[in-house]
């Protein structure tokens, strides 16, 4: 059960850093230009898509 739960902190933690990110990327604006900004919010598509 307790790993269940350490699964849960992680993924929490993980897309925690991801909205922080993304509103640092909005305040500083260094988003690239292939990033759909309608699409920003959903969790983990800026850092898939600026990977490629």
């Amino acid at each position: 059960m307790k790993y269940y739960l350490l699964l849960i902190w992680v993924i929490g933690g993980l897309v925690a850093l991801y909205y922080v990110t993304v509103l640092l990327h909005i305040f500083f604006g260094v988003f690239k230009k292939d990033i759909n900004m309608n699409k920003i919010f959903i969790p983990f598509y800026a850092w898939i898509v600026g990977l490629n």
